[in-house]
């Protein structure tokens, strides 16, 4: 039997209304539960979001104005990033221009400098091709010389451009001037340009110009162009004279000068020319007892006494000849006892010793003569040769040899002398004491020949050299060439008075007189002088 109640089914009928109502009810109170709940949940919810996005506020705010401060920080260091880059384009143009200016400054310097190196090899060829024997003679070196000198003229305008080259400048402007002068191109020199106290010159700018003066007269005198030579040589006493009174440079800048004019001199008025040369030996000798070590000197003072000795050999100033060559000869053999391979002072001695064989052959001193022939051979032997006085010392030996009736001997020693004299004398056309021993080789072989038309025939090669030699200017020969030059005439005149040819005699006998009156007005008389004059108006009046 069951314990449940028992509901009566009209119960549930009746109240089946009430039961829906409050299930209704209840579900209502559920959802409004359900609802509240929910909405206490989305008012959490709100309420969390709303913290939540005032905590985010919060943190905007505050993330705003750290980003704010970054912000202006970050637009000051761009400002300060953008100034950067500005300076460094500016740096860089600014660099840009520093290294083009540098590529140009050193272009300004390559430039001088590849001129430089190649003036180095056009001098150093020059100087290798001087000393070669074969391309000595191919080389022609005035064209080389201007290259260089043009080259250095570009050097110097780039140079002057620096203040840091002066002195460089101001020397190389000197050295062209020096080029110029030696090349003979004396309208180009120019030392204006030169700034003496920079290229640190100023003691010694009398002392270089004294110099540049006397070789610029040298070469004119040389040349012909005495009124060039004449100004260049008032220049070069001007300066010497410029020079401190005891110095040895201003007696020797003086000697020099003396001997240019005695060179000037030598054929109008040798008397004059004869005093400047004592002059110069003068001045030259007491530079020497000042400085005796000094060989380049020693070596002037002896040439100097020598071409002194030959000058003086005839006139009134005769007198000076032995003393003046004993006095080169003296200097010139002590220079080969202290310095033996000075080939001058050994050329001095022998042309000494041959001089001196020639005087004893011509007074008749024969025994003598040939110990002074050999010791001037030991003397050139020493320094390779000298075709000049070795044809001379042949000579002298043919003539010997013809005095003593070994005719053919002479004949073949005097033909080898005239060759080896006509061969070099091809090679050096202007060296005047090869024109002099030349001419004199053709006279003593004239007087050697057995026929007088070869005889005449050799006198009139003599007097043709000697005649050219004369208007060419004879320096230290002048009187010497003259004098033989009379002395040919009149032995082509005897012959051809001797032939019958009259006419011609006269001709000869009155050109030997011209030269022997020549002598004697401007050497001054002596009786050798006025014997040739009267013996050839004899001969004249005689035909």
């Amino acid at each position: 039997m069951s314990n449940d109640p028992v509901v009566p089914k009209y119960s549930w009928c009746c109240d089946k209304r009430s039961i829906t109502v409050s299930v209704l009810a209840l579900a209502s109170a559920v959802g409004l539960v359900v609802v509240g709940e929910n909405l206490l949940r989305r008012n959490v919810e709100v309420r969390d979001l709303v913290e939540e996005r005032d905590q985010l506020k919060q943190e905007l705010s505050e993330l705003s104005e750290v980003n704010g401060s970054r912000l202006a920080s970050l637009e000051q260091s761009e400002k300060e990033l953008r100034k950067k880059v500005d300076d460094l384009e500016v740096g860089n143009q600014a660099l840009t221009e520093l290294v083009a200016l540098k590529n140009r400054d050193l272009a300004r310097i390559k430039e001088p400098v590849k001129t430089i190196l190649e003036s180095m090899q056009d001098v150093y060829a020059m100087k290798f091709e001087a000393n070669n024997p074969v391309l000595r003679e191919l080389e022609n070196l005035s064209p080389r010389g201007q290259e260089i000198r043009d080259k250095w003229e570009l050097i110097c305008k780039e140079l002057e451009k620096d203040i840091d080259f002066k002195r460089e400048s101001s020397l190389l402007r000197l050295r062209i001037a020096q080029s110029y002068m030696a090349a003979g191109v004396w309208e180009k020199v120019d030392v204006s340009k030169v700034d003496w106290s920079q290229a640190g010159l100023v003691d010694r700018k009398a002392d270089i110009l004294a110099r540049l003066y006397y070789g610029m007269a040298l070469s004119q005198i040389e040349g012909g162009k005495r009124e060039q030579a004449a100004a260049s040589l008032a220049k070069c006493l001007e300066y010497a004279n410029q020079m401190p009174a005891d110095s040895e440079g201003k007696e020797y800048a003086q000697a020099m000068a003396n001997m240019l004019q005695a060179k000037m001199q030598i054929t109008e008025q040798p008397a004059l020319a004869l005093k400047h040369y004592v002059a110069a030996i003068g001045h030259l000798r007491k530079v020497v007892v000042d400085m005796p070590d000094n060989v380049s000197l020693r070596c002037t003072f002896s040439q100097a006494c020598m071409d002194g000795a030959l000058m003086t050999s005839g006139g009134e100033s005769a007198g000076w000849s032995e003393k003046l060559r004993k006095e080169a000869h003296g200097h010139a053999y002590l220079l080969t006892q202290k310095h033996p391979e000075l080939k001058l002072a050994h050329e001095i001695c022998a042309e000494n010793d041959i001089l001196v064989a020639e005087q004893k052959l011509r007074d008749g001193e024969t025994s003598v003569v040939e110990p002074l022939l050999q010791r001037a051979e030991k003397s050139l032997q020493k320094v390779g040769g000298n075709s000049i006085l070795e044809s001379s010392i042949l000579g002298v030996r043919a003539f010997m040899a013809w005095d003593k009736g070994e005719r053919e001997k002479a004949e073949q020693m005097m033909e080898k002398a005239v060759s080896n004299m006509r061969s070099y004398q091809a090679k050096h056309p202007e060296e005047v004491e090869a024109k002099y021993r030349l001419a004199s080789l053709y006279w003593e072989r004239s007087s050697m020949r057995n026929s007088s038309p070869q005889a005449i025939a050799d006198g009139r090669l003599a007097a043709e050299q000697l005649a050219a030699l004369i208007n060419h200017g004879a320096g230290r020969r002048e009187a010497s060439a003259r004098r033989m030059l009379a002395i040919i005439f009149g032995d082509i005149g005897h012959m051809a008075a001797e032939a019958g040819k009259s006419k011609e005699a006269k001709q000869y006998f009155s050109s030997a007189r011209d030269q022997w009156s020549y002598l004697s007005a401007k050497w001054g008389d002596c009786d050798e002088y006025r014997e040739g004059k009267r013996w050839c108006t004899s001969r004249i009046n005689g035909l």
